[in-house]
This record gives C-alpha cells, sequence and structure tokens, in this order.
C-alpha cells in the first residue's frame, strides 16, 4: 500500500472514532462537568481574595470620577448603581461578573444541547484548559472585562443558530461599548468581524461595512490614546468614589492607569523571555489541536466553509486579525486571557456551524465513540495542563502528579487502539 493509501485509511478509521457521534449519556456527561465548571466560577468571590481583588474587582471600579479615563465605563455604571440601590459596590461588582459569567455558560449549555450529534473533537476543544476550562484552572482570570464580549459572543452565536441577525447599528454600539469599558478589546475588532462573518454565512458583509461598523469604536481608542495616561490626581479621585482607600487601590489595575504603551513593552521585556513565550505558544497549539483535528478529518468536507474560507474580505479580515493579536501580545502580558477569548470564540462559532445540515450530515454518518476512548482523552487532555494568565507563567503541566497521567496513559491507550481497529 501506497503512503497516500495509509493515510487515507488512518484518515478514514480516525473519522470514526474522532468525529463520531457521541451517545446521550457522554452528552449528559459534559453537561454535568460544564454544571461543575459554572459551580466552580461563581461560588469564587474576587472581592475576598486580596491577591486578586486588586485585578478581578479594580478593573471594574475604575470611573470617571476624575474625568473621562480609559476603562471607566464598567466603574461608572456600577458605582452609579450601587449608589441608586444603596448595595455596597463590592456587591454589585462580583454580582455582574456572576451573571456574566452565567450568560456565557447558559448559552453555552443551551448551544451543546442544540448540537446533535455532538463531534468529539469539538467537545474536547469546548472544555479545553485554554478555552471554557480557563477560568476554573487559572482563578486569576475569573469577573475579568473579558466576560462582557464571550457573553455577547454567546448571545450572537445563538441568535444565529435560531437565523436571527443583529443590526449594524446594534453592532457598532457595541464595539463601541466594549472598548469603552477595556481599550485592550479594541484589538478584538477584527475577531469579532471575523467570527459574526462564520456565524452568518449565507450574507457576508463587505470590508466596507465592517469598516464604518468599527468606527464608532476606533475613533474612541484614539482619544483614549490622545489623552494618554492618567495622573495621581486623577487615580485618587477614581478611588474617592467608590470609598476605596488610595494606599490599598493605587496599584494593578487602577495604579497601571498611569502606564502608557512603552511602559507596558517595557514591563513585558522585563518578565517574559524565550522560554516563557515557548511554553505560551505549546499552550496555544494544545488548545488549538482539536479544533484543527475536527477540520482536518471532517470540517473541510463542508463545501459553505471551504467557500467561506476563499472569500477576499474574509482572508483581509484573517490578516488583520493576526496583526490586531499580535500587537496586543506585544502590548499586554496576559497572554492566557486573550487565547482564552479567541479559542471561547473559536469554540461558540463551531458550535453554531454545527447546527448547519451540511455539518451535521458528516457527524451523523461517523461512529460512535467507545466510552473508554472518551474517558481516557478527555481525562488526559483536560486535566494534565493548563494555561496561566500572565505571560511569564505560561504552560504548567501537573508534574507532581506523574503516578496519575501515567495511570490514565495505561487506560487510554488500549482503548485509543481498540477505537481505530474498530
Amino acid at each position: 500500500m501506497t503512503l497516500s493509501g495509509i493515510r487515507s485509511a488512518i484518515k478514514i478509521e480516525f473519522v470514526k472514532c474522532a468525529v463520531g457521534n457521541l451517545a446521550w449519556g457522554q452528552i449528559f456527561l459534559a453537561l454535568l462537568f460544564l454544571s461543575w465548571m459554572l459551580y466552580q466560577v461563581i461560588s469564587y468571590n474576587p472581592y475576598l481574595d486580596p491577591a486578586n481583588r486588586i485585578w478581578s474587582c479594580g478593573d471594574w471600579l475604575i470611573n470617571y470620577n476624575g474625568g473621562f479615563i480609559r476603562r471607566g465605563l464598567g466603574g461608572w455604571l456600577l458605582i452609579g448603581l450601587a449608589n441608586a440601590t444603596n448595595i455596597p459596590v463590592s456587591e454589585v461588582v462580583v454580582g455582574a461578573q456572576r451573571i456574566f459569567h452565567c450568560i456565557i455558560y447558559i448559552y453555552l449549555f443551551g448551544l451543546c444541547l442544540k448540537t446533535r450529534p455532538m463531534p468529539f473533537l469539538l467537545l474536547l476543544a469546548l472544555f479545553s484548559p485554554a478555552a471554557f476550562l480557563f477560568p476554573v484552572n487559572a482563578v486569576g482570570s475569573i469577573g475579568r472585562k473579558e466576560i462582557v464580549v464571550l457573553a455577547w459572543a454567546g448571545a450572537m452565536a445563538w441568535k444565529a443558530s435560531n437565523g436571527v441577525r443583529p443590526t449594524k447599528l446594534f453592532l457598532s454600539v457595541c464595539f463601541a461599548v466594549f472598548v469603552a469599558l477595556h481599550d485592550g478589546l479594541f484589538f478584538f475588532l477584527p475577531l469579532f468581524c471575523l467570527y459574526l462573518s462564520f456565524l452568518f454565512l449565507e450574507e457576508t458583509w463587505d470590508l466596507r461595512t465592517w469598516f464604518w461598523i468599527c468606527s464608532p469604536a476606533a475613533a474612541l481608542m484614539a482619544l483614549i490614546l490622545w489623552m494618554g495616561p492618567a495622573d495621581g490626581k486623577t487615580i485618587a479621585a477614581i478611588i474617592h468614589a467608590f470609598q476605596g482607600n488610595v494606599k490599598d487601590w493605587d496599584m494593578a489595575a487602577i495604579g497601571f492607569l498611569r502606564c502608557g504603551f512603552k511602559d507596558a513593552i517595557h514591563f513585558l521585556q522585563a518578565n517574559t523571555n524565550p522560554l516563557t513565550l515557548t511554553r505560551t505558544l505549546l499552550g496555544a497549539g494544545l488548545g488549538f489541536a482539536p479544533f484543527v483535528l475536527w477540520y482536518y478529518f471532517g470540517g473541510e468536507k463542508i463545501l459553505e466553509l471551504n467557500a467561506f474560507f476563499k472569500k477576499p474580505q474574509i482572508k483581509v479580515l484573517a490578516l488583520c486579525v493576526g496583526l490586531f493579536q499580535l500587537a496586543l501580545f506585544v502590548i499586554a502580558i496576559d497572554w492566557g486571557r486573550w487565547l482564552m477569548v479567541d479559542f471561547c470564540f473559536l469554540g461558540f462559532a463551531c458550535l453554531s456551524a454545527c447546527q448547519q445540515s451540511a455539518l451535521r450530515s458528516v457527524a451523523e454518518s461517523a461512529q460512535k465513540i467507545p466510552w473508554p476512548c472518551f474517558i481516557g482523552i478527555s481525562g488526559i487532555y483536560w486535566g494534565c495542563w493548563q494555561v496561566s494568565c500572565y505571560g511569564w507563567l505560561g504552560v504548567s503541566f501537573l508534574d507532581h502528579k506523574v503516578y496519575l497521567k501515567i495511570k490514565l496513559l495505561s487506560f487510554c491507550i488500549p482503548a485509543i487502539w481498540h477505537a481505530l481497529m474498530q
């Protein structure tokens, strides 16, 4: 048999076991896992954790009390709500964080239920430590402002699965609000455009339309750059708005308002090295692998997807995504958070695409995954590595539990062999 023949045979068998149709019992197990993730996230209170309070909650307390400032919209709204309702601002902040986390996982829950059959590789990708499992492993990421765009992404995927498309005005307002919440979200604008183009394959807007949709957000970002970093007086006014102690809060998220792009780049250079960069790229590869395999062994047969990727405007948007993401990684060291946003968007997009009849027919033609193979692969993939919030930590493997990995491997390899040989 020729090399190409062997490759084709392996590919056919892998489709049978990896892109297969999961039984309802496995879907139930996945949803139990999803429920556990949701509980882990909403039961954690960043405001009571001194190590994460100044980051996870401080970012939400930045406000306009000292004048217009980047990232001030969230604090202005939440502090105003706390003053109007006489609810402590700490409870308002944590309550808002939990609401957004619940929205994310409720949409994920609903899309998982609608996706029948569920491709096994997509299931692995969704619960990757670099995707929806990320907040469970890296508690420092719980409650950060990107949960707003993830909740929005879930809502857009749900609308797409029901054939409802948002208006251009609505999207333009959303993008501007995102940038007002956190200037770092500006660098995800091309990703938002590409994501929406993928959700609505039948009607892809041209680049000029996307330019006008993104214009208010870009203008707001230009204003932020023109105003420059905050001074001590502005930061003191920000902290005074929620009756905080300047000594306790003039650091981390609020204190970093003093920093400009040059300061951020110097900070990144001082805290990273080739080893940490390599570890982060490894985490990105591990998170991206199930998506690539899913497309390679099944998704490439979808003519709609192939036609989508060949459109000139999609190629330009994809290039812009890469350039903007590269810029973000250069000026902000929260690499794990940015990767999580990318993979969660990709997961929502794939779940929405699975509602398409063409993609569903490919999955339905495959065989079921044996339970041992499902448990073994998912146990190793979900449990033996994690991505950290910050670039200087990168990917960590559970080296102190080597014996557990050996047991999982000894259990998993025969199951995989059985699945490939059936």
